[in-house]
């Protein structure tokens, strides 16, 4: 039975992401399974199940990194496929993607300046005219304004992706694709990253995909969330219904593999 994921902001605006009935295959195994969701501009939706459930292969079929096997999947109103070559400019720069493992994603031999301009203006990748503008964009990420010319090696795990945040902020993106950003962080370390987040997402009216395992992340920082399992959406709704009153029996075990559960308290109900 195909599910439909409505989150919306509010009126009828055009999606910021539109997927109706999507099927994505690898080779003979099918991944993503009548996949069907709107999200709306300024929406902060969570995507939540465990590992091989699918989140992070959609996340690739939104950017245009996976094509879609089937149905059809829209981004800020453009086919996702659009965003490949290089006629798909303008919308891979409306649409950025923050990487589970920040380190991976830095080039080791380019300061963090050279790896921000370079996503400003890729043509000529030069700090000349936006050395300002980076160190501003770093300090709003609370990182040291020497930071610009250091490389990647000498932050830690938790500065990177603060850089990686701000390489995203950088190009003005209307919609974020965040994977799995926290999973890897101490929780000291994965709570200053939310509360950056919640701050940034309130003053800019960025759409977020915020894509994790982990339910008590979500409820800090999302007001929608969708539960995927086997490539499914088995529930989508609001966060303070959703992990309320779970109509799903998987939900239910996510909840309650909660450190603390039951008795789960949300944040932001």
């Amino acid at each position: 039975m195909t599910k439909t994921v409505t989150a919306q902001a509010g009126g009828r605006a055009t999606p910021a992401i539109s997927a109706q009935e999507i099927d994505l295959h690898y080779g003979p195994a099918r991944v993503l399974r009548e996949v069907s969701f709107d999200i709306d501009p300024g929406q902060v939706v969570g995507l939540v199940g465990e590992s091989g459930s699918g989140k992070s292969t959609l996340a690739k079929a939104i950017v245009g990194v996976e094509r879609i096997s089937a149905g059809t999947l829209t981004v800020l109103g453009e086919p996702a496929g659009a965003a490949r070559g290089q006629s798909g400019y303008a919308l891979r720069r409306r649409v950025q993607l923050i990487p589970q493992d920040p380190f991976s994603s830095l080039n080791p031999r380019r300061t963090i300046g050279q790896t921000i301009a370079e996503a400003i203006d890729p043509r000529r990748s030069s700090l000349a005219g936006h050395r300002d503008e980076i160190v501003a964009l770093l300090e709003r990420m609370q990182l040291s304004a020497d930071s610009i010319d250091r490389l990647p090696h000498q932050f830690s795990g938790g500065q990177r992706q603060r850089i990686a945040i701000a390489r995203a902020l950088a190009v003005g993106p209307e919609l974020i694709i965040a994977d799995e950003i926290t999973s890897a962080l101490d929780v000291s370390v994965q709570a200053e990253i939310l509360a950056l987040l919640d701050e940034l997402l309130a003053d800019s009216g960025i759409t977020m995909l915020f894509i994790s395992h982990n339910l008590a992340v979500v409820s800090q920082l999302c007001t929608d969330v969708m539960i995927m399992r086997s490539g499914e959406l088995v529930e989508h709704g609001a966060v303070a219904e959703v992990f309320v009153r779970p109509a799903h029996p998987y939900t239910r075990r996510l909840l309650d593999s909660i450190p603390g559960s039951p008795g789960f308290s949300l944040e932001r109900a």
